[in-house]
Parts: structure tokens; C-alpha cells; sequence
């Protein structure tokens, strides 16, 4: 698909933006939220997509959290519509959601540790999938009768 640079302009996913799933045929999957961490070539959001713009006093990484957590989720459900079988928020709905914000040095404290862990839990997938090949290529050489020498 074309786009022309208006719509380039207007569609493009920035670092950092904070992106939510405005439309979809499951209510649970409606009001995700994720915030773009970059990627090799330009990224263009579609209609089931809505960029959120924060103020400065909102971590965009809380707020993603925030609504991805059940009491997000019940926040957004509250002002979802349904149509032909399509679950939607609008950025109306949205205003409307009740969004519980601390202060902005605890958003920040929160995103600081909830970084560190994330890392720590990619080194540990990491480790799990090394451990996954290691023990798979030890099962097939075992099958294979190269463990043991005669």
C-alpha cells in the first residue's frame, strides 16, 4: 500500500509512541497497549490501531502496563461498543477510562525495575532455549549410539 507523505506524517510509529489495539473481535484483545521500541524500517499504524499522546507527567511504559493489568483491562471494557461482531474503543471511550497515575518519580521508579527485570527475564529465555538445544542434541546423539565408546 502507498501512502502519501500526509499520511506518512500522520500514520508513522515514532520511538516511544504508545500504541493500543482499538478494534477487535475479541473484547480482551481490544485496548492492549504496547510501546514502540523501534524497529529497521519505518512503521505505519492502521485504523485498528490508536496512538496514545501523553503529557509529560506520564511514563508511556506505566501506562502501557496500566492497561494491559486487569484493572485496566475492566477500566477499558467498561467503554467498549460492539458492531457486527467487532469490540471498539474510541478515543472518547478513552477519555473515559478511569486511569489510576502516581506520581510521575514512582511511574518512573516502576519503569526502571520493571526494565531491569524484563532483561532479566530475556537472558533467562535465552539460557532456556540454549538448555533446549543442548539437551536435544545430547537425546539425538544418545539415540544414535555417540555417547559411549565400545
Amino acid at each position: 500500500m502507498k501512502l502519501n507523505e500526509t499520511e506518512k506524517e500522520n500514520f508513522r510509529v515514532n520511538l516511544n509512541d504508545l500504541l493500543l489495539i482499538s478494534v477487535n473481535g475479541n473484547p480482551d484483545y481490544v485496548g492492549r497497549s504496547a510501546v514502540f521500541t523501534g524497529y529497521s524500517e519505518e512503521v505505519f499504524f492502521n485504523d485498528h490501531i490508536i496512538r496514545i499522546k501523553t503529557i509529560e507527567s506520564v511514563e508511556n511504559i506505566f501506562l502501557a502496563y496500566y492497561l494491559n493489568s486487569y484493572i485496566g483491562k475492566k477500566e477499558l471494557r467498561k467503554n467498549l461498543k460492539t458492531s457486527a461482531g467487532q469490540y471498539t474503543i474510541s478515543r472518547e471511550g478513552l477519555n473515559k477510562v478511569n486511569i489510576i497515575l502516581p506520581p510521575l518519580e514512582d511511574q518512573k521508579y516502576f519503569v526502571h525495575w520493571f526494565k531491569v527485570i524484563q532483561e532479566k527475564k530475556q537472558l533467562l529465555q535465552q539460557s532456556l532455549v540454549e538448555l533446549n538445544n543442548t539437551f536435544n542434541s545430547l537425546v539425538q546423539r544418545a539415540f544414535k549410539g555417540e555417547l559411549f565408546n565400545d
